[in-house]
């Protein structure tokens, strides 16, 4: 039996969450697109949620499916914006969306 090796895992950021969405929710959601190894959902100092996650797809063409398929979907009456995880790149930190998304709050 020959072993087909899949790319290695790729994060994603969600953006435009309801701050009721969970780590369940949002893994229910992404699991339809493959097996998602992790979900981070961010908080700010007081632990309340910014509307931002970090998911972790087993590899990346599931993320780049999972991009596909829910980028400027509805989910719970907020439009979802997915954007490919940067922060282990070269790119600008100030052009990150994950960065920038966490700049904006006071």
């Amino acid at each position: 039996m020959r072993h087909v090796q899949s790319s290695p895992e790729l994060n994603f950021i969600v953006d435009g969450l309801s701050a009721t969405v969970t780590q369940s929710d949002i893994t229910a959601l992404f699991s339809s697109c493959g097996r998602v190894r992790a979900v981070e959902i961010v908080s700010d100092a007081d632990g309340l949620p910014l509307g931002v996650a970090r998911v972790t797809m087993a590899t990346k063409e599931e993320a780049g499916f999972a991009m596909q398929a829910f980028h400027r979907c509805r989910f719970r009456d907020h439009t979802l914006l997915l954007f490919e995880d940067t922060t282990n790149t070269t790119m600008n930190r100030k052009e990150d969306p994950w960065n920038r998304r966490l700049q904006q709050q006071p």
